[in-house]
């Protein structure tokens, strides 16, 4: 109930940038909130993995993500929701353009 009305939130400050949705209820009962983003190098660059081919993304898409960034994100809903407590976390793949 916390979360109700929230609105989609696109979010950067010097460390990162990201968007965060509302929560969703999905048809297996749960309700989940869907965050993407990325950390930034001190020139406001993006870090990491960045696509720019359609094969490149086709095989992004398939591989389910980067699992290593999982604290990385956190962090990144923490700073938007602190305080929150899901009662599990899963990572996989998104692209933004």
């Amino acid at each position: 109930q916390r979360l109700a009305g929230m609105p989609s939130v696109i979010y950067k400050d010097d460390r990162f940038w990201c968007y965060i949705l509302p929560p969703i209820k999905y048809p297996d009962g749960t309700t989940r909130l869907k965050l993407g983003g990325n950390l930034l190098t001190k020139e406001g660059e993006l870090v990491g993995r960045i696509e720019k081919d359609p094969e490149g993304m086709v095989k992004w898409y398939r591989s389910g993500g980067d699992a290593g960034r999982k604290q990385e994100l956190w962090e990144m809903v923490d700073t938007l929701v602190p305080g929150l407590r899901p009662l599990e976390v899963f990572v996989d793949a998104c692209i933004t353009s």
